[in-house]
């Protein structure tokens, strides 16, 4: 097995909010590279370098993932889990009322 495999893959929306999931490092850094420029602010530089140093073996995936997690969210294009989509429809059911 990889050592720049994640263990568990981190799921973002590509393109035109198409989910994506990336599951290791070399994965990671090519969808960073491919981020258009907009995209390319906070948290940009240091998931880069995170993926490349877990490519390099100076770090392990889980740090490379982090920084991509910190990454994804902050412009928004991190997916939520499912846990938490069930969730939220679980207290927008409760707040409107509705049942299942």
């Amino acid at each position: 097995m990889e050592n720049n495999v994640f263990d568990q893959p981190v799921w973002v929306y590509s393109g035109l909010n198409i989910p994506f999931a990336l599951q290791n490092a070399a994965q990671a850094h090519s969808f960073l590279l491919d981020s258009p420029g907009q995209l390319r602010g906070i948290g940009y530089s240091g998931a880069v370098n995170a993926c490349l140093a877990a490519l390099r073996g100076e770090v392990d995936a889980q740090t490379a993932r982090a920084a991509l997690v910190a990454y994804a969210r902050r412009n928004g294009i991190l997916m939520p889990d499912a846990d938490d989509l069930v969730a939220a429809a679980a207290m927008a059911r409760r707040t409107t009322g509705a049942s299942a």
